[in-house]
């Protein structure tokens, strides 16, 4: 059996791929990943090409274990650094095969960071992106936002709980509509959006793509502006 390796690719700039998950999408008889994250790899790719998508990904994932237990080279690839948010696609790749290996990669978290010129030390990062413990996370987001002690990065869950669907539960919790809020879409992608905005004005943004990440100075470092969708 050869080692399953899960690789982060970086949040989308083809130029924050590390050196090391070039190397081994480059030598991989199976690369597999969400359509979205392959597009970034895609063109780097030699062997066999193998989509996810969140319905199916059980069933691909299994392939994907099969064929390495055959002895071929195989990589998942998933945005950004696996361990900071894709920590459930982990662990679906190792409840289905044994020898897992993660490959860190540049987090859309450390891009994130850099756009808001805010320190990783005086902040505290939330991952929404969960089916199970999401509710016990959004209770430390409201808490935190209450205290305003440390910046908030927020990574939202696709779906079912997107950043105007936040915005709306935090001012159900009483968090005031014009608590600051940055609005980080599309990180290293040519798409890529800042946005400052309200959180009352975030309630109204329904088109926010899943790769968007909310960032929420802390209380004495408001003034980030008051924008729009």
């Amino acid at each position: 059996m050869n080692v399953l390796y899960v690789v982060g690719v970086g949040p989308g700039d083809p130029e924050l791929i590390t050196v090391k998950a070039l190397r081994l999408v480059q030598e991989a008889d199976v690369v597999a990943g969400f359509s979205t994250v392959l597009e970034v790899v895609r063109k780097h790719v030699r062997g066999q090409v193998l989509p996810l998508t969140y319905r199916d990904q059980e069933e691909k994932l299994g392939q994907l274990a099969e064929a390495a237990s055959r002895g071929m080279r195989c990589v998942l690839c998933a945005w950004g650094d696996p361990s900071v948010s894709a920590q459930e696609l982990v662990e679906r790749v190792q409840r289905v095969y044994p020898w897992v290996e993660i490959v860190a990669g540049v987090s859309s978290l450390a891009v994130a960071c850099a756009r808001v010129g805010a320190a990783l030390e005086e902040s505290l990062f939330i991952s929404l992106h969960r089916r199970e413990g999401a509710e016990r996370a959004f209770q430390e987001l409201v808490y935190a936002l209450k205290q305003g002690h440390r910046h908030v990065f927020v990574f939202p869950r696709p779906y079912d709980l997107m950043p105007a669907q936040i915005a709306q539960r935090l001012m159900a919790e009483e968090i005031p509509p014009e608590t600051r809020v940055v609005v980080l879409e599309r990180l290293g992608l040519p798409e890529e959006r800042v946005l400052s905005l309200s959180l009352g004005a975030l309630t109204r943004c329904d088109t926010l793509s899943d790769l968007t990440i909310l960032f929420f100075p802390k209380e004495d470092e408001g003034g980030y502006g008051d924008g729009q969708c």
